[in-house]
């Protein structure tokens, strides 16, 4: 359960504070530091974490979250006085870090794992949205296209014609036992249902087809469901 031993920093607002240097200068001497740092050693690099906070007039501002090695590397040039508070500090939190976290504290620690994870696969989702839709746009700019299709060429699908109808069946957006989309998704412009030359018996049958803006909205609804499954899952 190693993980849910606190692992302290030190942040450059605290440095600040503790030592009485303005936090800008403390960010500067850790950016001059982080300058200077040999290439081989990047265990060293990776004590420096950028990061934010919220300054007195409610903006977010930058800030680092050092370890004690980073801590000590941006010491070395200050005053005896200075130098001193920040060991006694790093001695308060390693004998911190060496105490059990309470039932409550770990439940804290699981929730937030829990939203950073969520807030990371959102930002991941974003992300491959946006690569996506521009590598459809071509089939996109082809009009109303099939199912079969649009799950050939719609890099967000990842299962088959048939599965991807019972998907739709499954969320409401088909009829239970035909291919017949819901009228609300017609009207959406989602999906037509129009008389193709197609016959049975020599009647004219109906073909279930994704328009444009259709094509958009079932891949972000899939990715969203694919999403949460995951979630689920894990």
């Amino acid at each position: 359960m190693n993980s849910l031993i606190n692992s302290k920093t030190m942040s450059s607002v605290e440095i600040a504070a503790l030592t009485g240097k303005r936090h800008d200068h403390v960010i500067r001497d850790v950016e001059n530091t982080m300058k200077l740092l040999p290439e081989d050693s990047p265990d060293l690099g990776s004590g420096f974490k950028s990061s934010t906070y919220v300054a007195g007039n409610g903006k977010n501002e930058k800030c680092y979250e050092l370890s004690r090695d980073a801590t000590v590397l941006i010491m070395t040039g200050y005053s005896v006085n200075m130098r001193a508070r920040l060991v006694k500090r790093w001695s308060e939190l390693e004998e911190e870090a060496q105490k059990p976290l309470s039932l409550e504290e770990m439940t804290v620690q699981v929730i937030q794992a829990q939203q950073d994870k969520i807030r990371e696969q959102q930002k991941q989702i974003k992300v491959k949205d946006d690569l996506i839709f521009v590598s459809n746009e071509a089939s996109i700019k082809a009009g109303d296209i099939s199912i079969r299709e649009f799950v050939k060429t719609n890099d967000a699908i990842d299962i088959g014609g048939n599965k991807f109808i019972a998907w739709l069946r499954e969320k409401g957006i088909i009829m239970r036992h035909s291919r017949q989309p819901l009228q609300k998704y017609v009207d959406r412009g989602w999906l037509s249902w129009k008389f193709s030359n197609k016959t049975i018996n020599g009647n004219k049958r109906r073909e279930l087809k994704v328009t444009p803006r259709g094509q958009l909205q079932l891949a972000r609804m899939y990715l969203q469901f694919k999403s949460n499954r995951q979630l689920v899952t894990n």
